[in-house]
């Protein structure tokens, strides 16, 4: 049992790495010595909105390759992928551990190319390397798991493999676009702000705590990236767990409305999307920090509404 549980420990650590730390150590080292400085003189976010925002035209993204079998795997290849064609880009999909999605795209005729994939109502951007490959992990959302996967201007790809575990979890996804810097931060056991079981970008995984992690997904050198962080915990630590998520803004984003979308999973049911908006101090104005508390749904909650 140990030597199984090891096991897991070591592949839910290889995915978070693999599937990309979002934030720099030194932009994620700012935002914490800022937060810890002082919160109190920053201004309120705006509540959450309850407003469905449906109209998010985000896409898909990619996972790495993490060849470790957990022994419960499954595999479906695209099926647009062509036998003989050594051109034709195969994308394939297997379940993993901790619901997460293990994806690999093989693309030789296509290096160093801008990709989208999206998982339900999750979307996020990346680019092949140089040999045309991608690949990466992708917390599961729903038990059908499909994925489509837009490459470049004219290839679409999908695939689809079934998540036996997802009632076993609790997450929630914030996801936006451009390089603003949004962060969510997930707490369990109840930790505080920079207290072990603080899990962010820059400390996605704490090895004390079997199951919880903070994935962040996005393209890191493109401006117009679409960007997203999960947060997911095991379903039984969620009354002791919290989420927030945190704005850091300076002059030039003054007297302005930012916003990021939100769903969150519970018992195996995705909420619908809801838009997080947080209005910056108007100009002129120092550089500060807006936090947003997010809600987490109860283990029980089906298919509810963030409010």
């Amino acid at each position: 049992m140990g030597q199984v549980m090891n096991k897991k420990v070591l592949m839910r650590s290889a995915a978070i790495a693999v599937a990309g730390i979002a934030a720099s150590l030194l932009g994620a080292q700012v935002l914490l010595q800022e937060r810890i400085a002082d919160t109190a003189q920053t201004p309120s976010a705006e509540t959450i909105s309850s407003t469905a925002a449906r109209g998010l035209d985000i896409d898909n993204a990619q996972m790495t390759a993490f060849t470790a079998d957990a022994g419960l795997n499954t595999s479906a290849p695209a099926p647009s992928a062509s036998a003989g064609d050594e051109c034709q880009p195969v994308l394939s999909v297997r379940a993993t551990v901790d619901a997460l999605i293990a994806v690999t795209l093989d693309a030789p005729c296509h290096p160093d190319t801008p990709l989208v994939i999206s998982h339900a109502d999750l979307a996020f951007s990346q680019r092949t390397d140089a040999l045309g490959r991608y690949s990466g992990f992708i917390p599961a959302l729903m038990p059908e798991a499909r994925l489509d996967l837009f490459l470049g201007d004219d290839v679409f790809l999908e695939a689809q493999v079934t998540i036996g575990d997802l009632d076993d979890h609790i997450r929630i996804v914030a996801q936006w676009t451009g390089a603003i810097d949004l962060r969510l931060h997930g707490f369990h056991s109840g930790a505080d702000f920079g207290a072990a079981g603080h899990l962010h970008a820059a400390n996605p995984f704490d090895p004390d705590t079997e199951g919880a992690f903070l994935i962040a997904l996005d393209e890191n050198d493109s401006p117009d990236a679409m960007r997203a962080e999960i947060f997911s915990i095991p379903a039984q630590l969620a009354p002791a767990s919290r989420a927030e998520l945190a704005l850091a803004f300076d002059s030039t984003l003054c007297g302005q409305t930012v916003s990021a979308y939100i769903l969150t999973l519970g018992a195996g049911r995705m909420s619908d999307v809801a838009e997080a908006r947080f209005t910056t101090p108007d100009c002129p104005a120092d550089a500060g920090l807006l936090i947003m508390d997010l809600p987490l749904p109860a283990p029980n909650t089906i298919g509810a509404a963030i409010h």
